[in-house]
């Protein structure tokens, strides 16, 4: 199969910032990563406590109702806090993606722009369900809502796995946040995805691991920059 070429500043972040110096300079500093490494820590914790809470709450409607297990005004409410979980979570993949950690090469810096995008994606999908809080589960929008968030949690694991995979190879992350990134991407073909197509009804909580994978992230993140320097960008993207 042919890989896509893609031309110049379509997807890598760092060049792309590279024509707009005072933001680059901002977003790379350490003080901006370890931030967005804690919102993102505090993002994915919020997201495993949820989908543990909501996986063992007794219900109190129909399990074919949209806002399941919760009334459709408290749905509401958790949609709303999962939506910001994930904003929370973005800025952590954005700031892997801005780190150095990846190394120098464009397929690393793409895959951390690929997994951000997706995560950023599900804010519009979670957001979209509290419209349906009354509704059941067989309408079509809830279907392509659903199809949807689980399309763009599957682009963030393909560009989780990439990036991950250059930050093993780059070996500027030492120990065990090294692996991080690549486990965030290799948990959901491996533990996720299988769960939901044999058991879905359980799948909370491959949800609430998975989120546990991006509390490390942030973890692993903030470990490494209050360790050492962020990595000067290249002088190409200065």
């Amino acid at each position: 199969m042919a890989t896509a070429r893609f031309p110049p500043n379509v997807l890598d972040i760092r060049t792309y910032l590279n024509r707009k110096p005072h933001v680059m300079t901002r977003l790379t500093e350490p003080g901006f990563i370890r931030s967005a490494a804690a919102w993102c820590a505090a993002g994915g914790l919020i997201a495993t406590i949820g989908a543990v809470v909501t996986a063992t709450v007794p219900a109190s409607v129909p399990d074919n109702q949209v806002s399941y297990p919760y009334s459709p005004t408290v749905f509401i409410g958790t949609e709303l806090l999962w939506a910001s979980a994930h904003v929370m979570t973005f800025l952590g993949v954005l700031a892997l993606a801005l780190s150095g950690a990846v190394g120098n090469g464009r397929t690393g810096r793409v895959g951390a722009l690929v997994a951000a995008i997706g995560m950023g994606l599900a804010v519009p999908f979670e957001i979209g369900f509290a419209f349906y809080a009354d509704a059941t589960v067989d309408i079509t929008p809830v279907a392509l809502l659903d199809t949807g968030i689980g399309l763009v949690t599957l682009v963030t694991a393909v560009g989780f796995i990439i990036a991950g995979t250059a930050v093993v190879r780059a070996g500027r992350w030492q120990g065990w946040p090294r692996a991080v990134p690549l486990l965030c991407g290799l948990f959901v073909f491996v533990a996720f995805v299988p769960v939901v197509i044999v058991q879905p009804s359980l799948f909370l909580w491959p949800i609430a691991g998975w989120n546990a994978c991006l509390v490390l992230l942030g973890l692993a993140l903030r470990r490494q920059t209050a360790s050492r320097p962020t990595e000067p960008a290249p002088a190409g993207l200065r």
